[in-house]
């Protein structure tokens, strides 16, 4: 964070100041009064639609989501589903340390007792922020020059702007980087530098060459991003310090290595699937659809259900911040995060799996509802086998629209509607790709996949 003077004010002013140095756009839940500083804000009775909101908020759209609920209680997140034991502050000066100390490059929950006066007056000269340590950063890239390299890029990467820096880090290093699915787009799909998404499954990490034998750089990785962190010889790099870094190294000949084994195993059993027209679709086929249908700012929002994983294993990436997958089983964060990217001028759809009545949670319907009040279109489509059958021709226009906000009209509204929209796909289809990387192992709520069957 850049280091940055709070003018005197009141408290809430000074918060709301605070905040928007972190990311936060807007709160929801309750209002904090005439004194709440100038953010805009959403009011939602409901603690945990508000809960849920401010979620979606920072996953999908950077920076953090806030929610204010009873008790000036301040839930502050990027991590959906993450949960924090409150933390009491009683004096300005206490509030804007703690705020400074958020990272807000990695995914987290953090919940804060407002226990003092927002009204209040507060003195001159808070400040926050701190120093990078350039001098470390440059002998970390210098001393590790001809070792045996592995890079793992996070969310953290995106949400720290560094994506150029790490493009710049992989060709003075002349080596693809593996990326998390919070991390997908810091590469196109195709770029000789992207070396695949680790984290779906058992294999990943053997198949994208991360083991005992060479040095792991891990650069943004959120602790929900990979089921286990490597072990061994394993280097945490800030993203802001890959530019820095990469100064170690001296510029390659002859362009990047060859990517590990990963990449092309699953593109040997994605690739097939991306062609397949019969019905119910293929879900990298449904995949597919999503990624050609996205505007360059577009978002798909994805439960961690089935079709998270489908997303995120075949959701062919050309941008960063162009899919968002929860990480938590978090019902209803599909909507949430759709609505929220359109309240930022992002084109969005939201996927899960399920149909019109299953799976979607008690806070879905409230989402709709919430986007219906504000006028806004929210569409949500539910993979599931038994759907009413698209072709794939059906399913790739109806997805560009969707993502345009081209819903059904609201009843008795001209404004642009909200809708679930089921869509048959075949979710269960999974023995090809566990016979080449394993098990699905991300998210609690994926079922168990069938064994390969013996060759």
């Amino acid at each position: 964070m850049s280091q940055a003077e709070t003018k005197p004010g009141t408290v809430a002013e000074a918060l709301a100041g605070a905040l928007a140095a972190l990311g936060v756009r807007r709160t929801v839940g309750l209002d904090l009064g005439t004194a709440a500083g100038g953010l805009p804000h959403i009011d939602v009775d409901d603690p945990d639609l508000a809960v849920l909101l401010a979620d979606a908020d920072g996953a999908v759209n950077g920076g953090l989501g806030a929610a204010v609920l009873a008790g000036q209680l301040l839930h502050l997140s990027s991590l959906p589903g993450g949960t924090a034991f409150p933390q009491t502050v009683g004096s300005p000066e206490e509030l804007l340390d703690t705020l400074a100390g958020i990272d807000p490059m990695m995914p987290a929950t953090v919940a804060l007792h407002l226990d003092l006066d927002l009204g209040a007056d507060v003195p001159d000269g808070l400040t926050v922020g701190g120093e990078l340590d350039r001098q470390v950063a440059y002998q970390l890239g210098s001393s590790l020059q001809g070792a045996p390299l592995a890079v793992i890029a996070g969310v953290g990467v995106v949400r720290s702007g560094s994506v150029e820096a790490l493009a710049s880090f992989a060709e003075r290093l002349g080596m693809p980087v593996l990326n998390t699915v919070g991390a997908k787009g810091v590469f196109r799909w195709n770029s000789p530098y992207h070396a695949g998404t680790i984290g779906l499954q058992d294999r990943d990490g053997e198949l994208g060459g991360v083991d005992d034998a060479v040095v792991v750089i891990i650069c943004g990785v959120g602790d929900d991003e990979l089921p286990a962190r490597p072990t061994g010889n394993v280097i945490d790099l800030d993203p802001r310090q890959l530019s820095i870094a990469a100064e170690g190294w001296t510029r390659p000949s002859g362009g990047p290595a060859p990517r590990p084994p990963l990449y092309e195993a699953l593109a040997a059993v994605t690739g097939p699937a991306y062609e397949r027209d019969e019905l119910p679709l293929s879900a990298p086929r449904a995949a597919l659809h999503l990624s050609g249908a996205a505007p360059d700012d577009g978002v798909a929002v994805v439960e961690a259900d089935l079709a998270g994983f489908w997303v995120g294993r075949a959701f062919p990436t050309a941008v960063p911040r162009s899919v968002v997958v929860a990480t938590t089983p978090l019902p209803g964060f599909a909507a949430a995060g759709a609505l929220m990217a359109r309240l930022a001028g992002r084109p969005s759809i939201g996927v899960r799996a399920g149909g019109m009545e299953v799976d979607g949670g008690e806070l879905e319907p409230e989402v709709l509802a919430l986007a219906q009040r504000l006028g806004v279109g929210v569409v949500v489509q539910a993979w599931a086998p038994d759907a009413p059958a698209m072709s794939a021709d059906e399913h790739a226009r109806a997805t560009e629209a969707d993502y345009r906000g081209v819903g059904a009209p609201s009843q008795g509204s001209s404004s642009q509607g909200s809708l679930v929209r089921p869509v048959a796909v075949a979710l269960d289809d999974l023995d090809a790709i566990v016979e080449v990387a394993g098990r699905p192992v991300s998210w609690a709520t994926l079922p168990s996949a069938p064994s390969p069957s013996p060759q």
